[in-house]
This record gives structure tokens, C-alpha cells and sequence, in this order.
């Protein structure tokens, strides 16, 4: 099983602390990006995961984990989002 808490999931979405800015001088560009997010290399014979995430999360949004849960049940990989009724970081 894998596990992820609270994790970057699709470094292409923006999200409000991402420094874009700062991933582009130091070389990356889409092709980079894509290359550096999980969700990419999602596929049917991925073990099952465990997403667990902070609904208040200031750092990376909810959405990560929902889009990461959505490819994995996509694909046909068991997979459960749990989320955490918190304020902040999980």
C-alpha cells in the first residue's frame, strides 16, 4: 500500500505557495514539471493507496490529493482519500 499525506501531487496546477517563478530559473518548464508530478506515472497495477489530507490545508490544497484520488479510481487502482477537519497543516 502506499501512503501520502498531504503531498504535491500535479506540480502543472498552480496552487497559492507554488514560486513558479522560482521553478522556471532553476530550469524546470512544462516538460519538467510533468515529469516531476506523481500523478504521471499513475497506472492500473499501482499498489492501493491511502490519501490522507487536512481539509484547511494553507500549504497544498485538498485538490491535490482529490485529483491524485481520481486518477488512481480512474485507472482502477483501490484507492481511499481521507481527510482530517483541520486548521493549518494536517
Amino acid at each position: 500500500m502506499q501512503f501520502a499525506l498531504a503531498s504535491v501531487i500535479d506540480l502543472t496546477r498552480n496552487y497559492p505557495n507554488a514560486d513558479i517563478e522560482m521553478m522556471k530559473r532553476i530550469g524546470f518548464g512544462k516538460h519538467n514539471i510533468v515529469q516531476a508530478s506523481p500523478i504521471t506515472y499513475v497506472t492500473p497495477d499501482d499498489p492501493p493507496f491511502l490519501l490522507i489530507h487536512g481539509d484547511q490545508d494553507e500549504l497544498v490544497p485538498y485538490e491535490q490529493s482529490q485529483l491524485m484520488y481520481d486518477r488512481l479510481t480512474q485507472v482502477g487502482v483501490h484507492a481511499q482519500l481521507c481527510s482530517s477537519r483541520t486548521d493549518g497543516i494536517p
